[in-house]
């Protein structure tokens, strides 16, 4: 099977939320960390990141996370200054 088969399979093959919070087959898994991106390679655009909330509001986290699709360990991206200076 090639990796665009793969691809394909993994996202039409629905998930039941408990194995979007503990995934258990790491076969697939890669570390892609580094350059911070919005979208696995896998397709998927949910992750497992950890985060701190101060009144409600996130006031930190970590840039890395773990597709919840696939397992990877990848690069959260980081608002911009003008993002920053908006909120």
């Amino acid at each position: 099977m090639t990796l665009i088969h793969q691809k394909q399979k993994m996202m039409t093959d629905p998930k039941h939320i408990t194995d979007l919070f503990h995934n258990k087959n790491y076969t697939k898994a890669m570390d892609l960390r580094g350059e911070p991106t919005e979208v696995c390679v896998c397709g998927c655009d949910v992750f497992h990141m950890l985060a701190g909330f101060v009144e409600g509001k996130i006031a930190f986290y970590f840039i890395d996370a773990e597709c919840a699709s696939c397992g990877s360990m990848l690069t959260l991206p980081t608002p911009t200054e003008e993002e920053e200076e908006y909120e």
